[in-house]
């Protein structure tokens, strides 16, 4: 039983974490967005923030679900 709860509070730090980044990184590409006026430098910072947002919005699902899944066992 004491495995299972370490492998969940493991897990929803991660997800904390990968939270945070996920938050910072939509500000970031909105800020950049906004004052993007047609600069391939601010297209790429933008276009690699919103990767980022994606990734980690997959990844915290994922391991949101495997926190509830541990923490029930």
């Amino acid at each position: 039983m004491k495995k299972y709860q370490f492998l969940a509070e493991r897990y929803y730090k991660f997800f904390k974490y990968l939270r945070r980044i996920g938050l910072i990184s939509v500000i970031v590409f909105l800020v950049v967005t906004a004052f993007n006026r047609g600069n391939q430098t601010l297209s790429l910072i933008s276009y690699f923030a919103i990767l980022v947002t994606l990734a980690c919005l997959l990844e915290c699902v994922i391991l949101y679900i495997l926190y509830l899944i541990f923490k029930n066992k």
